[in-house]
């Protein structure tokens, strides 16, 4: 019994040994294979992961989804699986340039050889998708509405990726599937096995998108070991050689017809497209050159030249570019060009006889908006129309307003309307101020300007003719930071009807509107030495203020617009930092975003107030006026502290791993720049309370299950979710709107 057991043990024992050691030479091939195509990967990756876990590359997807933006998803559901067939393609070239008899000579290695490029295919188009659902899952902070969102999107891709990429790798597929007659066993039971996946993915459908998926990539993985001799046939590899360079060739074209007018063809396929485009536009022209040079790129080579490109690229001009302006213009108007005392002077002596004659204190608001990117814009601009809708006196009684980055866009639309509106430009009711806690006319117009997609461009150009530009160390007049300022332009033409952006700056205080428009004072850094720079009609006091006053530098007559609103708005790689060539004193000026001195604008907003002050006490009207800050942060903040207390626990446990010692410094440096806001904004508080006026702070945007993220464009829920805070603004009767209003109506003349 023994002799017999043991002679047992040992006939199972060899052919154990023998699997687990094909197993593991198939496992040392697929690995092998998918070394080969890194360059592939390394995109996919990085792409992938780019869209999902940055909030604004979610944003993107969600705004593309609702009826309304249909074709936005069938864009980015097209995009990716193109996208993977490319890359499926490209792989097999890859993978077939090596010698036939080297991949005809181990079943092993011709198997890896096939079905590596059909999983590198279901990974591009499968792992955007992919990382969503593991977020959805482990993260409560999505609504419901973004669960079925991923579920539709996740249901076009199980029920059409695969037999794309199946056909792209092997087109006899079809052939054999129409003639089922003619296949021999093995064909046959691969036919029947690839309907039966098609017919899964269809019932995967309502299941869990990773278990669909992964159901997928096993099931092509398992029907690649009886397809794979056809598929390496001599005529079928052809096929993928040519089908892959006419492909190439598409998107080529399909990269450059976005990027040539990225202003109105980039917003019709969507952000998240976009990133998709820039990505198989790049993969397009590789494979174009590796078409014509395959043959002579080893893989020391390849990697030499990815090298090569990665310096060229690093060492480029992609994060600076000069500056638009208007070559010879003139002045718009008879805006103020004179120091900032001079111009309070002249504006509380337009108001004397309204001032005296007031029978409180004559309300004179001083505004400050906080950083935050198209969601600060479209916060700052929304409160400060609600509130000139509610009340159409408001602007009369507004001196000037502070902005930094997003908030001088904010700013900017708001003094901008009100501009138009004084000019009869726009329609607006008389009767605003009656209307309830609805969107009043100018809040509607303000949303329809900054409720657009101002990324999309942004993203066309610089990932496709910045980034050439860059390789061949050049430089284009149509940069992204030109792109934007036209989007910008484009934006308000089509809201509002007027050129208001596309004129200089100056312009929105010209004639009577001199001193009935708000003031503008937009805040940016200057790169080289961290000093504040003010931008704005007219020049800081040099005793008042330790800014640089860009006025002095470049005649406000000479900037557009939009081109003064992103000066302040210079983001991180979004935007270029800004030359603005040489100065007498200081030499070369370059200026990027203002939030890295002060993101809240209450820094200049004191300053402001100073010299009203001191305006105030040389007029005679110091105790006629009643100073009121207003301070509008969009900095979400918790709910509760439980939900803060959460975030900090979370942030710690990332500081703790070794992505936290490359995250933990730019998160450090982002607490300083809030903790220097905060400490500005109680300075301005202290200012303003040390001369018996008032600060109204009630403005700040609340968490929600709805992200709010930083960037150059917001997705319809999260638009409406900013515009359901205002309008509980507007509808609290013991709220800082109300507030306003009731100071202004105090402070009218007696009849």
């Amino acid at each position: 019994m023994d002799v017999l057991s043991r002679t047992m043990i040992g006939s199972l024992r060899q052919p154990m040994t023998n699997s687990l050691a094909s197993v593991a030479a198939w496992a040392y091939e697929v690995v092998d294979a998918l070394g080969r195509c890194w360059f592939l990967l390394l995109a996919t990756l990085s792409v992938g992961i780019t869209i999902a876990f940055v909030p604004q590359g979610r944003e993107a997807l969600w705004a593309a989804s609702g009826p309304a933006h249909a074709w936005q998803v069938w864009a980015f559901f097209v995009t990716s699986t193109l996208g993977a067939v490319l890359v499926t393609l490209f792989a097999s070239q890859i993978l077939e340039s090596r010698r036939e008899d080297e991949i005809a000579g181990s079943g092993l290695r011709g198997h890896a050889c096939f079905t590596v490029p059909g999983l590198l295919g279901l990974l591009a188009a499968f792992l955007v998708p992919l990382l969503l659902a593991f977020l959805v899952g482990s993260g409560s902070f999505l609504l419901p509405q973004r669960r079925k969102e991923l579920q539709e999107l996740g249901v076009l891709f199980q029920t059409m990726v695969m037999p794309a990429v199946v056909v792209a790798r092997c087109p006899m597929v079809l052939s054999h599937l129409a003639r089922p007659w003619t296949l021999d066993r093995r064909q046959l039971l691969s036919s029947v096995g690839l309907l039966i996946f098609f017919l899964l993915s269809l019932l995967l459908s309502s299941s869990p998108f990773v278990t669909g998926a992964l159901v997928l990539f096993v099931g092509l993985a398992l029907l690649d070991g009886l397809w794979w001799q056809v598929g390496l046939s001599a005529a079928t590899r052809t096929w993928r050689r040519w089908a892959a360079l006419v492909l190439s060739i598409g998107w080529i074209v399909a990269g450059c017809w976005v990027a040539a007018a990225p202003e109105s063809r980039a917003p019709m396929i969507g952000a998240a497209t976009v990133i998709l485009f820039a990505q198989y536009f790049w993969i397009a022209l590789a494979y174009v050159l590796f078409f014509f040079l395959g043959r002579w790129l080893s893989q020391g080579v390849s990697i030499a030249l990815f090298i090569t490109v990665l310096g060229l690229f690093l060492s480029g001009p992609f994060n600076m570019h000069s500056v638009r302006t208007i070559v010879g213009g003139q002045p718009a108007a008879t805006a103020a060009q004179g120091r900032l005392s001079q111009h309070i002077d002249a504006w509380l002596e337009s108001r004397r006889g309204e001032i005296e004659s007031a029978g409180s204190p004559y309300p004179v608001f001083v505004v400050s908006a906080e950083g935050g990117g198209i969601r600060a814009a479209f916060w700052a601009a929304g409160l400060l129309c609600a509130i000139q809708d509610a009340e159409p006196a408001f602007s009369d009684h507004v001196l000037g307003i502070s902005g930094v980055s997003g908030g001088s866009l904010g700013a900017a639309t708001f003094a901008a309307l009100v501009g138009e509106a004084q000019r009869d430009a726009i329609d607006v009711p008389r009767n605003a101020g009656g209307m309830g806690p609805d969107m009043g006319p100018l809040q509607s117009l303000a949303g329809q300007v900054l409720g657009r997609d101002y990324l999309s461009p942004v993203l066309a150009t610089m990932l496709i003719p910045d980034v050439a530009a860059c390789l061949l160390h050049g430089e284009w007049a149509q940069d992204r930071a030109a792109v934007l300022e036209r989007t910008f332009e484009l934006g308000w033409r089509q809201a509002v009807g007027t050129d208001a952006f596309q004129d200089p700056m100056t312009a929105l205080w010209r004639d009577a509107a001199l001193h009935r428009v708000p003031t503008l004072f937009m805040n940016s850094t200057e790169a080289a030495s961290g000093r504040r720079i003010v931008n704005s009609p007219v020049v800081l006091d040099a005793g008042l203020s330790s800014a640089l006053s860009l006025p002095v530098t470049i005649p406000p007559h000479t900037l557009r617009l939009s081109t003064a609103v992103l000066l302040s708005a210079r983001f991180p790689a979004i935007s270029p930092i800004a030359n603005l060539g040489e100065t007498a004193e200081d030499g070369p000026l370059h200026v990027v975003d203002g939030g890295y001195v002060d993101n809240s604008g209450t820094l200049t907003a004191a300053e402001i107030v100073e010299a009203l002050a001191a305006s105030a006490e040389r007029l005679g009207l110091a105790d006629r006026i009643r100073t009121i800050a207003i301070v509008i942060t969009d900095e979400p903040i918790p709910l509760n502290k439980q939900e803060s207390l959460a975030d900090r626990r979370s942030q710690s446990g990332i500081v703790s791993t070794a992505v936290g010692a490359v995250l933990s410094p730019f998160e450090t440096l982002n607490h300083v720049r809030k903790a220097l806001s905060t400490k500005h904004c109680e300075s301005l508080k202290a200012l303003i309370h040390g001369r018996g006026g008032e600060v109204l702070d009630g403005f700040a945007l609340k968490a929600s299950r709805i992200e709010f993220p930083l960037g150059w464009m917001l997705a319809p829920a999260t638009r409406s979710a900013l515009t359901q805070q205002i309008r509980d603004l507007k509808s609290d009767p013991g709220g800082d709107l109300q507030r306003i209003k009731d100071r202004i109506r105090g402070g009218r003349p007696h009849k």
